[in-house]
């Protein structure tokens, strides 16, 4: 959209809000924007503020491809791209025995509670007391607590989620 902006408000988002999270959000303050916007427009006394072109950005249609994870980024951004495509969406994936796993839900692990050991990124070093999955990543580790394994095949300790090249 390149026209005029007339209204808009910045959105607190927490490392705890997903997509589902971030659209409740929106919606509460797109209601509230409304009511208050409704009226200036109304009378004619809404401000116009135009866009600056040159901060402007474009991005293609993702691609399948984008929403693999890949175990040898870092914690922060595996787990970005997990809670930016869960529900409503499609869902992070890896793989797991060339079968794609749909990740829904990871939680950040503190580092100073656990230490992950020497492994692979993408391996399993745990299975916590919940039964989530602990995987490493490059720099730490990820709580993987909800997934979908598109074949119903457990995954264990030492097996390894992987990244497609």
């Amino acid at each position: 959209d390149s026209g005029d902006i007339l209204w808009q408000k910045a959105i607190p988002i927490t490392l705890e809000d997903d997509a589902a999270t971030l659209y409740q959000k929106i919606q509460k303050c797109a209601s509230a924007g409304i009511t208050d916007f409704l009226p200036l427009l109304e009378q004619h006394q809404a401000v116009r503020t135009p866009q600056d072109h040159s901060k402007a950005t474009y991005w293609r249609k993702r691609t399948k491809k984008d929403g693999e994870i890949d175990w040898t980024t870092n914690t922060l951004t595996a787990y970005n791209l997990i809670r930016a495509l869960t529900h409503p969406y499609i869902g992070a994936h890896t793989y797991h025995q060339n079968a794609e796993v749909k990740i829904w839900k990871a939680q950040l692990i503190n580092k100073s509670q656990y230490s992950p050991p020497q492994r692979s990124p993408g391996q399993i070093i745990d299975i916590s007391a919940k039964g989530h999955l602990i995987v490493k990543t490059t720099d730490h580790a990820l709580e993987v607590s909800a997934y979908e394994h598109s074949k119903g095949v457990p995954i264990l300790i030492g097996d390894t989620l992987e990244t497609r090249a």
